[in-house]
């Protein structure tokens, strides 16, 4: 058992690259995002306490996102899953450190390396763009280019600690995702195989 995690500016294509993952190993994902925008899209009291903050581009509180983090892993525990993906978290350093302090209680899935993926900011502009084009958005906040700008230089502003603190463990590996999608997962199975056996 282990957890990877996914790092990366918006539209680099973590998502995907993970998607791809799933079905090629069968892990689990824990996607704190996707779980928030989840509850705005309902209107429940929690999302409705969310959908401000997120329509600005702005992070979750952090007691919010770990609530849905650790819920997410004691289901994956209980049913048996052995790979997990942390996509797109953790975003600060503080979600960084409670992680460490959360897999100290499922020290099976320790994680054992970071992927950070990298494109240009011109290339996030045209994917999101895309994105959009296509209809395969589902996010409100893609539609605003000042709102991915917040995004970019919220993510650029934060990430910077996160990944200085798994540097020191040795398990980062970057990854030019600037290529096409079955280019790019070639280069991230590359690294991650060897934990999935």
């Amino acid at each position: 058992m282990s957890s990877f995690i996914f790092i990366g500016p918006p539209g680099v294509g973590k998502g995907t690259q993970r998607s791809k993952f799933e079905e090629k190993y069968g892990c689990g994902s824990i996607v704190p995002g996707d779980l928030l925008r989840e509850e705005v899209s309902k209107e429940t009291e929690l999302g409705l306490r969310l959908s401000d903050i997120l329509s600005k581009g702005l992070l979750a509180p952090h007691d919010i996102v770990m609530n849905v983090v650790e819920k997410k892993l004691r289901f994956f525990k209980d049913k048996g899953v052995e790979n997990i993906i942390f996509d797109g978290f953790p975003r600060e350093k503080e979600q960084a450190d409670a992680l460490e302090r959360l897999l100290k209680q499922y020290p099976l899935y320790s994680v054992k390396c970071v992927l950070l993926f990298k494109v240009s900011d011109k290339t996030v502009f045209k994917r999101i763009h895309h994105r959009l084009a296509t209809g395969s958005s589902p996010r409100s906040d893609d539609k605003s280019d000042e709102v991915i700008k917040t995004r970019l230089k919220v993510f650029y502003d934060k990430i910077k600690d996160v990944v200085e603190e798994f540097n020191k463990a040795g398990i980062v590996h970057e990854i030019d995702a600037s290529g096409d999608v079955s280019s790019v997962f070639k280069l991230a199975d590359d690294i991650l195989a060897k934990f999935m056996e």
